[in-house]
């Protein structure tokens, strides 16, 4: 009789161990995507960022061009 219940309690250890290891397991796979999906969002706005501020530099490049241009042909008696 003590047998049968060592097997049982034994048996119950086994199973609730393997969840704990399949839900640790997928606990480890969410925290992973959430971050990455977390990252995205983040290198988005940084991407987002950038290209507002390469736009600027693109127009006060140009309007440099044109100040230096009209500088060269002002000549300085």
């Amino acid at each position: 009789m003590a047998e049968n219940s060592d097997i049982v309690i034994y048996s119950f250890l086994v199973l609730g161990t393997l969840i704990g290891v399949f839900k640790s397991i997928d606990w480890l796979i969410s925290i992973k995507y959430r971050t990455k999906d977390e990252c995205e969002r983040c290198r988005n706005l940084i991407y987002e960022a950038i290209n507002k501020d390469r736009d600027l530099l693109v127009r006060l490049d140009a309007k440099m061009d044109l100040v230096l241009e009209k500088m060269k042909e002002v000549k300085y008696d």
